[in-house]
C-alpha cells in the first residue's frame, strides 16, 4: 500500500492564530499543485476546521503559510482524510 494511488478527500486543522491560513496541496516535485480554500483563523476556538480537497497521487505535500506580516498560527494537528484507490496506475 505504500505505492498505491491516494484519493486525498479532505484536511482537518487543530489551529488558532490570527489573519487567514492558506493551504496547497502539491504532488512529488510540485508537478501538480491544488490551492485549497482558506481560513480565518481565531485566537482561541473549539472548532477545528475543515478543508475539502480532490487530489489523486501516490505521494502528497500539504503546504501551510499566512501571507501577511505580523499574522501568526499555531497548528496543534493535521488530520487528512485519505481512500486507497487503485494498487497502479495503467500500462
Amino acid at each position: 500500500m505504500a505505492e498505491d494511488i491516494l484519493h486525498f478527500g479532505a484536511i482537518r486543522y487543530r489551529v488558532v492564530g490570527t489573519g487567514l491560513l492558506h493551504s496547497k496541496m502539491e504532488s512529488l516535485d510540485g508537478v501538480r499543485t491544488q490551492e485549497l480554500a482558506t481560513i480565518e483563523m481565531q485566537e482561541a476556538t473549539d472548532i477545528q476546521p475543515r478543508v475539502l480537497a480532490n487530489f489523486k497521487q501516490q505521494r502528497a505535500l500539504v503546504e501551510i503559510y499566512t501571507e501577511d506580516f505580523g499574522d501568526f498560527m499555531k497548528i496543534n494537528r493535521v488530520i487528512y482524510f485519505v481512500k486507497g484507490l487503485w494498487t497502479e496506475y495503467p500500462g
